[in-house]
């Protein structure tokens, strides 16, 4: 008896120091597929200068980052993909492999627009597919008493649940949201 705990014991040590423990890795690789091959951007929105910033905060948590317009888009083989005011639909095949990488534990950013400048039905359509109850709405919120720098639709609040992502928080502004 003694034998089989020391046994199962040095096999679990091996285990645990080998990551091959059951959930001791990650589900989804540490990458960033952005997706531009949507309709999404024009030349002087092009996605490696919007998101400059994102990009560089992605590397420096240790992702890669691809766009779709160089490696393809294959959610696959990525662990979060950014989907951004989008102006073409996605394919049943295409919202297939979005749907299983949220399965696998990855993670979508979606991002829609404000006002008269885009329509967000397309996008919409995407969340609605992949059962995510989150619709954008093409108006905007303001506020005349609670907002940044004087302005109605830079809305600031502190309504917001207690979470690990909100502690620490006292407020948010949100910059021409719908």
């Amino acid at each position: 008896m003694k034998r089989l705990i020391i046994v199962l014991s040095i096999t679990m040590a091996l285990l645990v120091l080998s990551s091959c423990f059951p959930g001791s890795g990650p589900k989804v690789p540490k990458s960033l597929l952005i997706d531009d091959i949507h309709s999404n951007y024009t030349e002087e929105f092009e996605p490696s200068k919007r998101y400059e910033t994102l990009i560089q905060e992605f590397r420096g948590k240790g992702y890669t980052v691809d766009l779709a317009s160089v490696k393809g888009f294959s959610p696959e083989n990525y662990g979060v993909v950014l989907v951004a005011t989008p102006g073409d639909a996605f394919s049943a095949g295409e919202i297939a492999d979005l749907s299983a990488l949220l399965s696998r534990g990855g993670k979508i950013i979606v991002l829609g627009e404000w006002f008269e400048y885009y329509d967000n039905t397309i996008l919409n359509t995407l969340l609605s597919a992949l059962g995510i109850d989150i619709q954008f709405s093409n108006n905007k919120i303001v506020d005349e008493s609670n907002n940044y720098g004087f302005v109605e639709y830079w809305v600031t609040t502190s309504l917001f649940e207690s979470h690990r992502i909100t502690s620490g928080l006292d407020e948010i502004a949100l910059f021409g949201a719908c």
